[in-house]
């Protein structure tokens, strides 16, 4: 080659070669200044958002608790003249809901009076005759005489102190240690933490290394080692001006040689307390190290790779740059989208959470004013129960998933009834249910053992996630299923594999979404769901702890059509004696408008030794009835569905009794909530209620009442010439009741006497001679003394006769009263409107 071509080429070589080091150097230093502006504006974010998080969290927990105080304020006027003791019950029952530890009346000056729990000092006083909006705005510290830190919460109000002068505010102390436990601010890794301080710089809520101090001011002057320049004192001036003018403040700084990030912001109105968020430099330098030095091993391949083709290394470049951009935004992006998720969750917590509360503060105030009729207060406070473990579930969602992300969430296994964890969880997602008009049924399968080693509380967390899920992303009308059965374990003889599925035909999901259903905070993004409201958290969970269980948990679902989620777990069997259920041969007629229920429930009642029949009519039960009685073979028992189609059970049973005179015991069997079913039922011949799944041993607890064999056989026909002549003692404070019952029994010479209430009848049984009454007709619900009192009185007397035979008469024929009846001492019970055969084969049973 000529020596002048070869130079030129060597010169256009040497330009070339340098143009293009000099343009991917400039695009390296360019690309490093875009990585960089792009980390600390997602940095920024990230920083506000977890503040704006932690601003929220604060308000909804010192929300909950003002409402609690105000609820007690307005039901106890500083005019009534018992207001002392009033709010003194109002806080004993709050505290043992609320972890209240005490309240008490606050003056300017900071004159405190405790009313109720030990005396405390406050550190700073209360702000009171505040011309805000909101009176609940008194908020500070203190300590307890014990030396423990509290939080207390104040409401503008004046009652009569003991020096004879008003109050400025009533104010209640809560747990600090509840506090902090709620606010739990240490995030998912240690290189994030946040903390709680006031304007002097106190810490107020310490995580991470701040623990050994006290102040931050004073950690700043011991640990800072360098402020971008900036001197100790300037960085302590700068941020004591922030917290004095509640501004938003952030700045970089070393500590031990550790590059950090802080960002500061005000924690709520009406309260010197702020968030203070630091983060090290450590991952993000991390991250910017690794695209450094990719970008260079690529830049200078492509520096060698150009000499040889010049237009590839600049597509090839091009292209990477262009997706490494790519790659920056779509992490923007997911970092924004988390976020928003998270603003989200705590918008929809916040609502979550009052419903609850609402039912909680509801039944309270309704089990206060009922204090005098113990059912009716602990009916309440059932209620109130129940939503309290709803709006703890709620409230434990995060913590939850913190704990499960830490490693801190145990299983605790502990013997469970199936029985009793399926009707727990019908009876709490029955209202929502019942809201949307929805079909719910439960199917029982091969149950080999009811009693099982789990742990009950996370599965019924389990079952009420699913069907929760179920009731909401399913329209109104639309039909929800839950199936339990078991099957032999892989495991061994001592387990058992339990399946529970939850079926629904609701919306459904697409196929893309099942591929993300347990992430945290997933969510579809389609319309409807986006007017649904939920956390995104409850699958994460529920897929967690079936984990932890040693589960698997399945979904199939399609768009318009339904879903069904399986799980399955292979549990040890609870060692328990369980007893051998075997009933006599009698024969029972199962109706129900689904087939696969009638299956199963024939299936378990043979298990018990019964013979079953079954059909999914109505119209259909009466004919078979009827043919039955016909051939004089008439059905022991009946078991009715309450909704069916074309006939339902109340008017199949009714259509029954009309056309068929023989004294069937027919059961109404349904899962709805036998307070749905309550009145219905009122005017209707029935032995009892039956609620689904009809497990074997909900099933004997029901017929081993009938096991006398001679009184089923001889159903219709009863020889009274026995109970001539007996003395029976009736409880009874309604006339009418009375009335009835005496003209029908003395059709027999049987003589009644009456007491008018559970008082008269203790002293009129205590008065009679031994053996002067042969049974006692007992009325449960009268004034002076109930029924259950009047029989546990008599059976605790000191006569030959006090096991008398004592038979309930009551309007309430439901399982659980039934069972009370058993547990105060009574020996039966008989339904209000009084059957007449029924009495009598009853009397003639026991005297």
């Amino acid at each position: 080659m000529d020596k002048k071509i070869t130079n030129y080429i060597k010169n256009r070589f040497i330009i070339v070669a340098f143009l293009c080091i000099v343009l991917f150097v400039s695009m390296s230093i360019f690309m490093s200044y875009e990585t960089e502006n792009m980390a600390d504006e997602v940095s920024k974010i990230y920083f506000s958002e977890i503040n704006s998080q932690m601003q929220q969290k604060f308000d909804t927990i010192t929300n909950l608790r003002a409402e609690q105080l105000e609820s007690i304020v307005e039901r106890t006027s500083p005019d009534n003249e018992n207001w002392r003791e009033k709010l003194v019950e109002e806080i004993k029952v709050a505290a043992s809901i609320s972890d209240f530890l005490g309240l008490g009346l606050y003056r300017d000056g900071g004159k405190i009076e405790m009313l109720y729990g030990e005396s405390i000092t406050i550190d700073k006083p209360l702000v009171v005759n505040c011309q805000c909006e909101d009176k609940l705005h008194m908020i500070q510290l203190g300590y307890s005489e014990s030396g423990k830190k509290i939080l207390v919460l104040g409401r503008d109000i004046g009652y009569e102190m003991s020096d004879g002068i008003n109050s400025d505010a009533l104010f209640v102390v809560l747990s600090f240690d509840y506090f902090n436990k709620a606010m739990y601010l240490d995030a998912f890794d240690t290189r994030i933490t946040t903390n709680i301080i006031d304007s002097d710089g106190n810490y107020l809520i310490k995580n991470g290394d701040a623990k050994k101090y006290n102040n931050v001011f004073d950690r700043i002057k011991n640990d800072l080692v360098g402020v971008n320049g900036k001197s100790v004192e300037e960085y302590v001036n700068e941020m004591e001006e922030a917290l004095h003018n509640d501004e938003e403040y952030s700045s970089k700084y070393k500590i031990d040689d550790e590059a950090r990030r802080m960002y500061l912001s005000k924690l709520t109105e009406g309260l010197d307390w702020y968030a203070m968020t630091v983060i090290t430099d450590q991952e993000l330098t991390n991250m910017l190290k690794g695209l450094y030095s990719d970008r260079n091993i690529i830049m200078f391949s492509s520096v060698i790779v150009i000499i040889v083709v010049m237009s590839w290394v600049f597509y090839g470049y091009y292209k990477f740059s262009k997706q490494q951009m790519r790659e920056l935004h779509l992490a923007r992006t997911e970092a924004d989208k988390a976020n928003a998720a998270k603003s989200l969750f705590l918008t929809s917590m916040s609502h979550d959470i009052r419903t609850p509360m609402n039912a909680i503060i509801g039944m309270s105030d309704i089990a206060i004013k009922n204090v005098d009729d113990p059912e009716k207060a602990t009916e309440c406070l059932k209620k109130v129960q129940l939503s309290s473990k709803h709006l703890l579930g709620l409230i434990n969602d995060v913590l939850d998933m913190s704990s499960i992300e830490s490693g801190k969430l145990t299983i605790e296994n502990r013997d469970v009834a199936l029985h009793q964890l399926t009707s727990e969880c019908v009876d709490i997602i029955q209202p929502q249910i019942k809201a949307k008009k929805q079909l719910f049924d439960v199917f029982i399968g091969d149950i080999i053992f009811e009693h099982i080693y789990s742990d009950g509380v996370r599965l019924s967390q389990v079952l009420l996630n699913l069907l929760t899920n179920a009731t909401k992303y399913t329209p109104e009308g639309g039909h929800i299923y839950l199936h339990i059965y078991q099957e032999e374990s892989k495991l061994g003889e001592h387990y058992v594999r339990t399946i529970f599925e939850v079926e629904d035909n609701g919306i459904g999901m697409s196929e893309e979404f099942l591929l993300e259903i347990f992430d945290r905070f997933a969510r579809e993004d389609t319309e409807t769901v986006r007017n649904i409201s939920g956390s995104g958290l409850g699958m994460a969970i529920t897929k967690s702890i079936v984990d932890m269980m040693g589960g698997t948990i399945d979904v199939q679902s399609k768009v318009g059509e339904g879903t069904r989620f399986t799980v399955t777990l292979d549990v040890k069997k609870a060692e328990i004696d369980e007893i051998d259920m075997k009933l006599p041969p009698w024969k029972v007629l199962v109706v129900d408008d689904n087939e696969q229920l009638c299956q199963s429930a024939t299936d378990t009642l043979a298990e018990l030794g019964l013979q079953a029949e079954w059909t999914l009519d109505g119209m259909e039960a009466i004919r078979m009835v009827e043919e039955h009685h016909n051939k004089k073979d008439d059905y022991h028992f009946a078991l009715i569905d309450w909704k069916m189609p074309n006939m339902d059970g109340v008017q199949t049973i009714r259509e029954l009794r009309k056309r068929v005179k023989a004294d069937i015991p027919v059961f109404i069997i349904s899962a709805y909530n036998q307070d749905d079913v309550e009145n219905v039922l009122q005017d209707t011949e029935i032995a009892g209620f039956i609620s689904k799944p009809l497990f074997k041993s909900n099933l004997y607890e029901h017929f081993i009442q009938y096991i006398d064999n001679e009184a089923i056989a001889n159903i219709n026909s009863i020889d009274t010439s026995e109970m001539a002549g007996k003395k029976l003692l009736l409880a009874e404070d309604n006339d009418i009741n009375w009335e009835i019952v005496y003209e029908v029994l003395a059709e027999y010479d049987i003589h009644v006497d009456r007491a008018e209430n559970g008082r008269d009848c203790v002293e009129m049984f205590e008065k009679a001679e031994i053996g002067y009454y042969s049974a006692v007709l007992m009325d449960v619900h009268m004034p002076i003394m109930d029924g259950y009192e009047a029989t546990r009185t008599i059976r605790a007397m000191d006569r030959s006769d006090s096991n008398v035979p004592i038979i309930a008469m009551t309007a309430d024929v439901f399982s659980d009263n039934i069972q009370r009846c058993k547990e105060s001492g009574m020996d039966a019970s008989l339904t209000k409107p009084l059957d007449v055969k029924e009495c009598l084969r009853t009397l003639k049973k026991y005297i």
